[in-house]
This record gives C-alpha cells, structure tokens and sequence, in this order.
C-alpha cells in the first residue's frame, strides 16, 4: 500500500485530487495539506508527496518545499505535478531534490505510473530530460574535477564575505527569491551580488558557480575582511 500526501495550495483543489486518488487499491492518501509547515508534519508518515505547482512554471512554493523535504532528511519519495512541457522547468524540479515529474497534459494513467515508479524508486523521465541530465552531471563532475587542481580556485579570495554566503546559498539551489529572504536584503541586490560572484569566479551561470561553493567547506581559502 502506498501512502500518499497530498500539497496544493489550495485546498479545494488538493482535496478533488485526493478524492480521485482514493479510489485506487494500492493507495493510501494519508491527507493533504496547503503549508509548506504541515506538508513537512504528515510528510514523515507517507511514501510519496505529490506537490502540486499551480503555476506555468515550478513556482517558489514547490520547489522550496522539495528543498525543505531534503534538508529534514523525509525519506518519502517527492512527486512534482503539474509543469509545462519545459526542460528548464522540469530541470529545476529534479535539481531540487524531486525523484519524479508529472506535466500539465498527462492523463490519470501517467500520474499512477509516476507514483507507483516513485515509490519504488524508479524515475520516468523522457529521452531529452534524460540527455539533459547527463550532459548536467558530465558537466559538474568536470569542474569538480578540474577544479580540485585548477589556481582558479583562488578566485574564491575576491569575494566579499556577503558574496560568499550567497555562493553558498548558490550551491543549496536557492533562488533569488530565497536568498533575498534568507539574507534579509533586496532582491535587486541579491541579483547584483549574483552578477558580481558569477563574474569574480569566471563563470558563465549558477550552475558552474556550484563547484565553487562546494570548495567553501572542502578548502579553507582566506576571504578579505568585511568592508
């Protein structure tokens, strides 16, 4: 039996898509929930979390309870529904920490497919999604290990202590929006600081700028004094 919870923001609609679940066998809705706050209270006493995105595009809400659902170390397979047909989008879900993905125009069927492959550990992803994910990783794993003898490392030493701790939120996946509200400063500077870290580092994006915060722990690299 496969316990399932069930997160939409709103609750009308979280409740219409439980109710179609239930009439499954194998399935189990434990309840559903509208919070980030209760979907962590009743994720630890399910298999899968199906969080919905309401939006054409993985909203802040998903993806910061996908990371959220991590770092509590929930050992509940994480479901996103509802993305558009966009690798950017669906990207953003898996690099969160999502072990699924379900789109705006599967049917029923695929959404049990997702859940049952969910809770068995497995993950249906297209053949571009899955091109996408190798290229990602071979990426990664060639600054990683570049960057274990590359001087470039230094460059660690140009940033600011402010800069640094937004690497490092960097390197979690936090967007802008969250680094602002973690760091209590405005998102216009939020984005200049990612503009300057990008550009001290050498790099063309956040996601090269993640090896770099791995070396904030794994190096001790004197930073400048604050300013």
């Amino acid at each position: 039996m496969i316990r399932l919870l069930v997160v939409h923001e709103v609750r009308v609609f979280g409740k219409v898509i439980a109710a179609a679940l239930r009439h499954e066998p194998d399935i189990q809705v434990v309840g559903t929930a509208t919070t980030e706050a209760v979907a962590l209270e009743k994720a630890r006493d399910c298999d899968v979390v199906l969080a919905c995105s309401s939006s054409s595009q993985p909203d802040n809400g998903v993806l910061a309870l996908t990371r959220s659902l991590r770092k509590a170390e929930v050992a509940a397979r994480i479901l996103v529904m509802g993305l558009p047909q966009s690798e950017e989008a669906i990207m953003q879900c898996i690099e969160a920490g999502a072990d699924g993905y379900v789109l705006q125009d599967d049917s029923m069927d695929d959404l049990l497919k997702n859940i049952h492959a969910a809770f068995r550990g497995e993950a249906l992803a297209s053949p571009t999604v899955i091109a996408a994910l190798m290229s990602r990783v071979a990426h990664l794993t060639e600054l990683h290990a570049g960057l274990g003898l590359n001087p470039d490392a230094t460059k660690l030493t140009e940033l600011t202590p402010r800069e640094r701790e937004v690497l490092a939120l960097i390197g979690e996946g936090a967007s802008n929006q969250e680094i602002s509200e973690q760091l209590t400063i405005e998102l216009g500077t939020v984005k200049n600081h990612v503009h300057s870290v990008l550009q001290k580092l050498g790099v063309n994006n956040r996601w090269e700028a993640t090896a770099f915060a791995a070396l904030l722990n794994d190096t001790a690299v004197s930073s400048p004094p604050p300013a």
